[in-house]
């Protein structure tokens, strides 16, 4: 099943996604275009265990359980990750990133793995625009099961 794309004008991002948790199975790339458009692969939202997003500081991305369609999606599972100073890393070209070694869990933006022994959930917050530091949401459990993804500009 191929995730619905909400992407704000002017953006710019790539989403290598992988079908397992720790960046494991079915690898794929998808890259967004400030002047609009998106390249390469689709993503399938029920084979969607772990990523990392690259893209300028100042970018928001949220993985959804709920179509882009359905009003009420803020009443479903969602993960929002936002690109900041000191809470990234820096590819080896140069542009900052985050890793998700597991949709389900926090760690910290630049792991490599996701640590069973130190697990915790990811920070709640109402909406996209009420969540604090670089990642936040609402519930849980969002591995293998992203409906939509929405990328758009915020001020850090």
């Amino acid at each position: 099943m191929s995730v619905d794309w909400i992407i704000a004008p002017k953006v710019r991002c790539d989403l290598r996604g992988w079908s397992g948790p720790n960046f494991s199975g079915y690898e794929t790339l998808t890259r967004i275009f400030a002047a609009g458009g998106r390249q390469k692969d689709d993503i399938d939202g029920l084979s969607f265990g772990s990523c990392w997003v690259v893209a300028p500081f100042g970018t928001r991305v949220v993985f959804s359980c709920a179509p882009e369609a359905d009003p009420e999606w803020l009443s479903s599972p969602w993960r929002a990750v936002v690109i900041r100073k000191g809470a990234s890393f820096m590819t080896q070209t140069g542009l900052p990133g985050v890793r998700i070694p597991d949709l389900n869990w926090l760690d910290k933006p630049n792991a490599q793995r996701t640590d069973p022994d130190f697990q915790e959930g990811f920070p709640q917050a109402k909406t996209p625009d009420d969540g604090t530091g670089w990642t936040f949401g609402r519930g849980y459990n969002l591995r293998n099961r992203i409906h939509s993804i929405r990328i758009d500009k915020v001020k850090v």
